[in-house]
């Protein structure tokens, strides 16, 4: 109960410093929102075939990776003979680099 009564204290202290939806422009917003929120739900009821196909796809894709549980480590496979070979190269372009320097210690 006391949840409720400091809720209502806030919202009347915030009604009473904007004064109404009109003055600070919410009215705009509020239309705004209304708008995209029925543009949004007309673009989801036209392509709810789409949709349905979608999840079709991920359901096969879902019985194909539990066939073949490996395929989930393919990327990082990749990744890291990637990484081997391109530190394998920036390691000789610094030597290439520094070939012909002298190193002067005191």
């Amino acid at each position: 109960m006391r949840n409720v009564v400091l809720l209502n204290v806030i919202l009347q202290e915030g009604l009473l410093i904007c004064g109404s939806c009109q003055d600070c422009g919410m009215s705009d917003v509020i239309l705004l929102n209304v708008i995209f929120q029925v543009l949004l739900l007309l673009i989801l009821f036209v392509l709810r075939s789409r949709i349905s196909l979608v999840v079709a796809l991920f359901h096969e894709a879902g019985k194909c990776l539990a066939s073949v549980p490996l395929l989930l480590i393919q990327p990082l496979w990749t990744f890291l003979i990637l990484a081997v070979f391109f530190v394998y190269w920036f390691i000789v372009l610094i030597h290439i680099a520094t070939l012909g320097m002298k190193w002067i210690f005191q």
